[in-house]
């Protein structure tokens, strides 16, 4: 690095003017170092006014660019070094001149947020609609910044409101995305185009939606945006809202005529985003509104599977009263058979109980043979793990349980029992062999003792027995039902404790 260069780095202008006066340095004023920096660039990057002045009346090269492009109007421009700018232009800088990328002093000016400096670019002639080498342009640049009043500045200077970069964004879609209020209403006020999508099909609408941007949306509505528009996906802008959990722009798109139950490519609808997301008040709202609570997508998930799957209990709970209410007022056939439909492939034990108990109070025997098929399967499998519960319970010691493997032939249960310990596990995943006796609670505990007695099978007896001293010592508070002893004769040795 040149003495020249490393003094107008560090500001020492007594030094530049002493280099300077030597015939030689004034020769060399435009050297290069390593990097392609002169002395003149390195001073107006580092904002040393004076310097630059005096480089400047010896003759520098206003416009030397260093291996990036960058001229010492770019670097002093991006820098915020007003005083420079003035000084670089007056003597003659290119003020459209680009980096590289496509850049130039106005753009950085604009990223930035220097107003005061596009203000002086814009006076010299800067191209307001220049656009960088990805086709953005000064005014997309300070309409995602927030820099208000420089979008101001650019749209009074004839910049192009509706100029689109790479991907069709344009400097509505990036300031409804960012969530700058006056700066949309800036654009939307100059003809800003509120329906154009990007490359993916996202409007405005969308991107604020998306983004939780509750005034934005009404600003754009308010303007005639296309509430059902759809993204290249078939996401509108209320499924992006009611996914992402935005309540008042769910209400606001609603209020303004989006479709509740427009479905994407994939089938998944408001309803089903919210549910998922296990956002509550969004799902009591679109089933307020008529959404449609049997729709499934096209893996044959609906809005109850995924609230069910993510263990939102609210909202299955909401989606249950929608159901009975469709059940109970309606009674289609295909609602019902949906209902079961879904109950099986969820394991949701409290819509299946729920179906059971208000339309077939006496078990399967009373459903139609047209939907029985549909759920039996689901309730053989609750009967079995019903007994496969009552089998731990037994198996606490290894001779119980080899001699009570019998005991799923022993005896049906009963429609009304069943559904009593199936509420009992609404949500489970699985049987924990480990856990389950640790764990079991005494509704449970109770409810399977009784089943058990109800067999007045004497190794069944025996077990309970033994299990009581277990579950006394966890829970003294547990009481057990009476319990049938059988004859002596028939009863079994007790096992091995030890």
């Amino acid at each position: 690095m040149s003495a020249l260069i490393a003094a107008a780095r560090l500001g020492n202008l007594t030094k530049v003017k002493e280099l300077l006066s030597s015939q030689k340095n004034r020769a060399e004023i435009d050297f290069i170092n390593s990097n392609g920096n002169t002395a003149l660039m390195l001073a107006s990057g580092y904002g040393h006014t004076e310097i630059v002045k005096t480089l400047m009346e010896n003759g520098a090269n206003v416009d030397h660019p260093d291996q990036h492009g960058y001229t010492p109007l770019i670097w002093a421009a991006e820098k915020g070094h007003t005083e420079i700018v003035k000084t670089l232009m007056e003597h003659g800088a290119n003020v459209n001149h680009p980096t590289q990328s496509g850049n130039t002093a106005l753009t950085w000016a604009a990223i930035k947020g220097h107003t005061k400096i596009v203000k002086t670019l814009v006076e010299h002639g800067a191209d307001v609609n220049h656009p960088n080498q990805y086709g953005k342009t000064a005014l997309i640049f300070a309409a995602e910044g927030e820099h208000t009043e420089i979008v101001k500045v650019l749209i009074g200077n004839v910049a192009n409101v509706n100029h689109s970069a790479h991907h069709d964004e344009t400097a509505l879609t990036r300031a409804a995305e960012k969530g700058h209020t006056e700066i949309v209403k800036t654009l939307i006020e100059h003809g800003a185009n509120v329906n154009h999508p990007n490359q993916y099909g996202k409007t405005a609408l969308i991107f604020a939606a998306e983004g939780g941007h509750t005034e934005i949306v009404k600003a754009l509505i308010g303007n005639v945006a296309n509430v059902n528009h759809p993204t290249q996906n078939g996401n509108t802008a209320l499924t992006w809202a009611a996914e992402k959990g935005h309540t008042e722009i769910v209400k606001t798109l609603i209020e303004h005529g989006a479709n509740v139950d427009h479905p994407a490519q994939n089938g998944y609808t408001a309803l089903i985003w919210a549910a998922k997301g296990g956002h509550t008040e969004i799902v009591k709202i679109l089933i307020e509104n008529g959404a449609n609570v049997n729709h499934s997508n096209q893996r044959g998930d609906t809005a109850l599977t995924w609230a069910n799957k993510n263990n939102h209990i609210e909202v299955v709970e909401l989606l249950l009263q929608r159901r009975k209410h469709d059940l109970t007022n309606q009674g289609h056939i295909e609602i019902l058979t949906k209902s079961l439909e879904d109950a099986s492939k969820t394991e949701d034990i409290t819509l299946f109980a729920e179906i059971m108990n208000t339309q077939f109070p006496h078990g399967r025997q009373d459903c139609p043979a047209n939907i029985r098929e549909g759920f039996n399967k689901f309730f053989d499998k609750a009967e079995a793990l019903f007994k496969d519960y009552c089998k731990l319970y037994l198996g606490m010691y290894k001779t119980i349980y080899d001699k009570t493997s019998r005991l799923n032939n022993d005896k049906p249960i009963s429609h009304k029992k069943l559904l009593s310990f199936l509420a009992l596990f609404s949500r489970r995943k699985s049987i924990n062999e480990k856990e389950i006796l640790k764990n079991l609670p005494k509704s449970l505990y109770l409810e399977i003792l009784s089943y058990i007695n109800s067999l007045n099978n004497p190794i069944a007896i025996e077990a309970n027995k033994v299990a009581k001293n277990i579950f006394i010592l966890r829970d003294k508070k547990v009481q057990e039902p009476d319990v049938v002893e059988p004859a002596a004769a028939n009863k079994p040795p007790r096992p091995n404790r030890g």
